[in-house]
């Protein structure tokens, strides 16, 4: 039941994916900062649900819980989502550390990181038709000339030409910031 992935969902997909990267490296903080990085895998997997419903048609009233989600796609869209009580687990959690003080430890918070690498590389296929690690921050890039020249720097680089990527980075950044 996948459609063709617009410019715009795939944007938002790698905007999810910048989110989840920062709850990555928030992770390996020191205690107690470490703890964001719930907030950030939670965000990302929101945004991602959200997202998920308005790719499938799914139509969701203002009062749907983050559980909700998946009863509502499965429903409507006849699309089974993974993870769902690893993401409860993780939405408990984030309640106990927002609302009530409650700091995850280390080892929780490995366990979300774990958690949500399978919820989105496994709801990415299954809704989007697509590899969540092939998704990356150039997909936010709009400017076209900039991005033909970061997509020809990548092909430069995985030639092992980096010199000529370097290059092409350059004048890339050179048209972003003209």
């Amino acid at each position: 039941m996948s459609q063709v992935l617009t410019p715009s969902t795939v944007r938002r997909l790698a905007f999810i994916r910048f989110l989840y990267g920062q709850g990555v490296d928030q992770a390996r903080r020191p205690q107690p900062l470490a703890a964001t990085a719930l907030l950030s895998f939670h965000d990302a997997v929101e945004m991602f649900l959200l997202l998920a419903a308005e790719h499938l048609g799914v139509s969701l009233d203002r009062n749907t819980t983050f559980d909700g989600y998946w009863t509502q796609i499965a429903t409507q869209a006849s699309v089974q989502l993974p993870s769902r009580s690893a993401m409860r687990r993780m939405n408990n959690s984030r309640v106990n550390f927002k609302h009530h003080g409650s700091i995850p430890s280390a080892t929780d918070l490995d366990q979300f990181r774990a958690d949500a690498t399978t919820f989105f590389t496994d709801a990415t296929q299954a809704v989007f038709a697509a590899d969540f690690t092939s998704i990356d921050m150039t997909d936010l890039v709009t400017q076209q000339d900039a991005l033909a020249k970061i997509r020809d720097a990548e092909t430069h680089a995985g030639q092992g030409d980096y010199v000529e990527a370097l290059a092409l980075l350059s004048e890339a950044l050179d048209d972003l910031l003209g």
